[in-house]
């Protein structure tokens, strides 16, 4: 049976803690908590039983009793718990064998034991059988004439006759071996393990005394017992009833066995109910409760009419998905009987449930002002004040549950989640196997003690209680989740995806928990994982639609937003020359960090993150490196060094590349540092802190058709020391926060060149334009800016639609300095045709950005969401700032731009991707620093550029259309496919610096001059593209890809002034080709891939781009991963054939080797 509740609680039991093996009359076990009475009988004295309290050690040879009404729990060495139901006894016992630590001789009654030991180091037996266990969990009952029934819910048991009868036999999953005395041993199944545990379930209290019919010598009788109900104590309740006591009426009766149900005595209350009339509202609250409790399906409850019933059926509305209507319920409850503390409570567990801290908190206090005692509302403010990022105050909640009730689980629960963020990982794992044991059908916590034992290093542990958890709720996605990432670290990757896939699948099952707003967070951090695991399989572009498709169902949400922001990193122009995708990848690295709680971990750029629950992630510092070295002379190092302490988490980001080229002048040095640091402000608020400190030189490393285009002596320094940006984020209530970013941009370019050609138009006579030509100049150039930047960000997300609507101002000022001198041919035969020097400015023009947008999305069908928006921007900047000689003037561009997307899973098979927008761009990295979203739908809608700039150069404020249709199928089992088409459009107005050479003057007096001049340039650069992949996952270990596109760009410019014909060019690629991957689980990796390219070129005429080029380039890859993946050695052999290619810059591409070049990487994370 499934448990159907967050945050319950349950009776109080004793455990024995966490010692060292047990060598010698040493067991290290302790007696923690006591519920009830307990006598205890030591060797030393064996016919004398004492009291038993919290905190007795237990040695060899003592003997443990339970009371009536009592439970206990034991807990041994590496973890071991012994679950103790009432009137059993024990005997500890020296093993037998010296590979055993320890002896359990159960003598009589119930327990539930959870084993996580080697195999058979711990001996059970009773007066007719023997158990060897094989580390597993299992319920053993002796009953009063000595018959052992044994029940295994995971794991394996050989059971055999004490008195050696018949032959062993083995008990599984879900079996029952029992021994009668004289007998052999025998197998049954299973079919209702719930009745078996049901004395371990948590049965909530329900009843409202106040609406009991009492006798007044009743009510005298009880009033003891009464009063510790009312303070929330169900156990201090059940204390206080008179031993012996028979009920007297009807609401006697309902109250003892709500009572008896708090300690799991199911036989006695449902007796006690079947003597209450058939409408009595007690009655009926109680049965409600238990058909909630034990998921029995049968008809609804009829219409409450008592907060009791209103209550109870709120527990049974839950069990059935419907979470709105139970929390309704709850507060009619609450309102009929404000005085109801487990009414208040209830409401505060389910608006906790919705994500909503300041209504639970307040219900809180409302229930622990009405029952101080409430042991469950006191666990529940912990995990409130735990969501909140205050630890120590939600484990001093915890601690005040415990004493209230030791055998609270989910007291134990969120004790055992504190203890692992406060660094004591052993004892957080030894409190979440309390949990497990003393609910153990609750899937939950064996997920959470298996991503512990995960953290702690143990694989085996960790995915022992992962596979259990599965087996115990198969509807629950946390098992597959955690399951994959399990696998993941352990080279398993096909399974991996697997998992996550069925935890994707299963996330609305959790609907009895969550909210569908949660839920659709949940399922962001599932494909999120999901697309990270795909990237592994070498299934790249599955995963960035996957990834795509997470952010839409969540916007709000960081995980999604963090693979997007890595996914565009890898797509990045390692020069920095190309700069189409920085925009998108800083947007999304920027919203990951401040739309994630603080010790998320998602601070480190050159870290790859996962998501799991947030008390799961435990505080610690981390560093990571990945040093990668190319034979053609190029390395490129990467590190983070980041953690957490308390409310502040950190990072420090590095990235260094040297590039030796491969023609004369194609050197590269970048040097990139970012600090990064966040802390946790309120329980509402987090604060940001990024700096960035850049050192870039380079030669030419412009993309060319030919190689021997390139520029001998060009030079661009780049630095940035430093750039600041703070960020804030006010959550609000959930789904509703409010973003801030604001900062100090700076930037310096220094470009340096030697007789670089430079546009000189020629006059006529009358002073028309008539031609234009090419004269070599030097070039001394440089500019700087500095600006300020603000953005305000406000999403609004219900489960139904998100919306953001933002405001962006940006201001400050270009200063310019340029200088060409050294002219050549035909000038400088030429004297005084130029001034001297020919062309010198230095200037300061202002600059300003201010920006106003709102987008909303609608899930208008289950399936299908719909996004709207709408951008005003308007951008003033140096009018030509760029394109020596420069000029002072100022340009201005606006544009409303609207936006449009949807995302259709159409079939859980096949999904639908569109979206359609215009935007404006920015100046410099202006746009880089924005909150407003760039992608809609998975597809960019803003770019610094789009061209390559070795075909447009550097542009200002350029104008974009863009469209983009994808379809993303899943034809068959561990197949997928993909085809997507794009439209990009830009369109740029500017002026650039041209020398005006007139050869005589009107007044055919003036000598001839050549001056520095400016000249309207307009173009567009068009690309549409189509492409389609195919992958199949092939069993454990391998992937196969095969992929192919087809890109058409052109390229459309002229001068208005000029008589000359427009410049109107295309290029177009194919590209081809296929991957095997291979993964093994002992840490191998391989990867082959190749891909066949063929260009044409159009409207070139002779030039030598006219040819185009076909070519084929093939890698080869293998490593290892060592463990856990904390080490990854690759090496590899790239472009095998050694081909060299001539690949046009007007279609956009990565650059290739054009040599076979050794590839050697090392990565380290600790």
């Amino acid at each position: 049976m499934k448990r159907t509740r967050p945050m319950r609680g349950w009776v109080a039991w004793l455990f024995l803690a966490v010692g060292s093996a047990m060598a010698g009359d040493a067991t290290n076990a302790v007696l923690a908590s006591l519920d009830g009475a307990a006598t205890l009988a030591r060797r030393a004295l064996p016919a004398a039983w004492t009291n038993a309290v919290r905190g007795d050690r237990l040695e060899f040879s003592d003997r443990l009793r339970t009371q009536a009404r009592s439970r206990a729990a034991v807990q041994l060495a590496d973890l071991d718990v012994l679950q103790v139901n009432e009137l059993s006894e024990f005997e500890l016992l020296p093993p037998r064998r010296a590979t055993a630590r320890a002896r359990l001789d159960f003598r009589l009654g119930k327990m539930y034991f959870l084993d996580r030991t080697a195999p058979r180091a711990i001996e059970v037996e009773t007066g007719t059988a023997v158990a060897g266990i094989e580390g597993t969990e299992f319920h053993l009952e002796v009953q009063a004439d000595g018959t052992t029934l044994l029940t295994v819910f995971d794991g394996v048991v050989t059971l055999a006759s004490a008195q050696g009868v018949g032959t062993p036999v083995v008990v599984t999953n879900r079996l029952q071996g029992i021994v009668a005395p004289g007998q052999a041993p025998r197998l049954v199944p299973v079919i209702d393990a719930t009745s078996i545990i049901q004395w371990c379930l948590y049965y909530p209290g329900v009843l409202d005394p106040g609406e009991l019919t009492l006798p007044p010598e009743t009510t005298a009788l009880l009033a003891v017992s009464v009063a510790a109900y009312r303070s929330g104590n169900l156990l201090r309740a059940l204390d206080a009833y008179p031993a012996g006591r028979v009920p007297s009426g009807d609401g006697e009766r309902a109250y003892h066995a709500g009572l008896l149900l708090s300690v799991g005595k199911v036989a006695e209350a449902e007796a006690l109910l079947a003597a209450l009339p058939e409408g009595d509202a007690a009655g009926r609250a109680l049965r409600t409760m238990m058909a909630a409790v034990q998921m029995r399906e049968g008809l609804p409850p009829g219409a409450p009419a008592t907060a009791g019933e209103f209550l109870a059926r709120s527990y049974w509305l839950q069990s059935r998905f419907r979470l709105r209507e139970a929390l309704a319920d709850a507060r009619e409850s609450a309102r009929r009987s404000p005085g109801f503390g487990f009414a208040w409570a209830r409401v505060a567990d389910l608006e906790f449930g919705f994500g909503q801290r300041r209504p639970a908190a307040e219900a809180l206090g409302k229930a622990l002002e009405a029952s101080p005692e409430n042991a469950q509302a006191r666990a529940l403010s912990g995990f409130v004040a735990a969501a909140g990022g205050r630890i120590a105050d939600a484990r001093a909640e915890f601690e005040r549950a415990l004493a209230l009730d030791g055998g609270l689980g989910n007291a134990w629960l969120g004790r055992g989640l504190c203890r692992l963020q406060q660094r004591d990982a052993a004892g957080g794992r030894a409190d979440l196997a309390i949990a497990c044991a003393r609910e153990p059908n609750r899937a939950i916590l064996h997920s959470y003690l298996g991503k512990a034992w995960d953290d702690a290093g143990d694989p085996r542990r960790a995915l022992q209680e992962l596979r259990l958890a599965a087996r115990l709720d198969p509807s629950d996605p946390t098992p597959p989740l955690y399951l994959g990432l399990l696998r993941q670290r352990g080279d398993a990757v096909n399974d991996a995806v697997r998992d996550l896939e069925e935890s994707v699948a299963r996330n609305d099952n959790r609907r009895v928990f969550r909210s569908r707003l949660l839920l659709d967070q949940d399922l962001a951090v599932r494909g999120a994982n999901l697309a990270g695991v795909f990237r592994d399989a070498g299934l790249d572009e599955t995963s960035v639609r996957e990834a795509a498709r997470a952010v839409a169902r969540d916007q709000a949400g960081h995980s999604a937003h963090l693979f997007l922001a890595e996914s565009f990193d890898a797509l990045r122009d390692p020069t920095r020359f190309n700069l189409r995708y920085e925009t998108q990848w800083f947007n999304e690295l920027l919203l990951a960090n401040l739309l994630a709680p603080v010790g998320a971990g998602v601070l480190p750029q050159h870290v790859s993150q996962q998501e799991y629950s947030r008390l799961l992630e435990v505080p610690r510092l981390g560093l990571n490196s990945s040093t990668e070295y190319f034979g053609d002379g190029r390395v490129r190092q990467l590190g983070s060094q980041y953690g957490t302490a308390g409310p502040l988490a950190w990072s420090l980001d590095v990235e260094y590349e040297h590039h030796d080229g491969v023609r004369p002048n194609n050197d590269l040095d970048r040097l990139e540092w970012y600090a990064t640091a966040k802390t946790r402000v309120g329980p509402d608020d987090t604060a940001l802190v990024l700096t960035k400190y850049q050192d870039f030189s380079a030669g030419d490393d412009f993309q060319y058709y030919s190689p021997t285009n390139g520029r001998p002596r060009y030079r661009v320094e780049e630095p940035q020391h430093p750039l600041a940006v703070v960020g804030w984020r006010h959550e609000w209530q959930p789904g509703v926060q409010t973003l801030f970013l604001g900062g100090h941009l700076e930037n310096l370019q220094t470009v340096t060149d030697l007789q670089a050609p430079q546009t000189v138009v020629l006059r006529a006579n009358n002073g028309a334009y008539q031609t234009n030509g090419m004269v070599p100049f030097d070039i001394d150039y440089r500019w700087r800016f500095e600006a300020w930047t603000a953005e305000l960000n406000q999403i609004f997300q219900t489960e139904r639609q998100t919306t953001v609507v933002g405001a962006r101002a940006q201001s400050g000022d270009f200063d310019v300095h340029s200088l060409l001198s050294n002219p050549g041919s035909p000038f400088d035969r030429v004297p005084r045709i130029l001034a001297s020097p020919p062309a010198l400015a230095d200037f300061r023009e202002g600059f300003s950005r201010g920006a106003v947008y709102a987008y909303s999305t609608w899930e208008v069908l289950p399936d299908l969401r719909l996004t709207g928006g709408v951008t005003a921007d308007r951008v003033r900047f140096p009018d030509n700032f760029r394109n020596p000689p420069v000029s002072s003037g100022g340009a201005e561009q606006s544009q409303l731009g609207p936006k449009a997307g949807l995302v259709w899973d159409l079939l859980p098979s096949i999904a639908v991707r569109g979206m359609w927008a215009r935007s404006l761009g920015g100046v410099t990295f202006d746009e880089t620093f924005r909150l407003e979203p760039t992608q809609i739908a998975g597809f960019g809608q803003a770019f610094r550029t789009l061209a390559s700039e070795a075909v447009t150069s550097s542009v200002s404020a350029p104008r974009f259309e863009v469209a983009g249709l994808g379809v993303d199928l899943k034809p068959w089992t561990n197949t997928y496919a993909g085809l997507q088409f794009e439209s990009l459009q830009s369109d740029v107005s500017r002026t650039v610096g041209v020398f005006d050479y007139q050869p005589r003057l009107p007044d055919k007096v003036s000598v001839t001059k050549v001056f520095a001049a400016t000249l309207p340039e307009d173009f567009r650069y068009t690309e549409r593209s189509v492409r389609g992949t195919l992958d199949r996952l092939v069993g454990r270990d391998w992937a196969l890809g095969l992929r192919a596109g087809f890109t058409r760009s052109e390229f459309d410019d002229g001068y208005e002034t000029l008589p000359i014909p427009r410049t109107r060019r295309a290029a177009e690629l194919v590209s081809v080709g296929g991957h095997a991957v291979f993964n093994h689980p002992s840490g191998f990796f391989a990867r082959a891939d190749a891909t066949w390219y063929r260009q044409w070129n159009l409207g070139y005429g002779t030039a030598p781009e006219s040819a185009g080029d076909a070519f084929v380039q093939g890698n080869l890859y293998a490593g290892w991963r060592f463990a856990r993946r904390r080490v990854e050695a690759t090496l590899g052999v790239l472009n095998v054939t050694g081909q060299d290619y001539r690949l046009n810059p007007l279609n956009p591409y990565a650059e290739l080797p054009r040599d076979r070049t050794f590839y050697a990487r090392l990565r380290l994370a600790f």
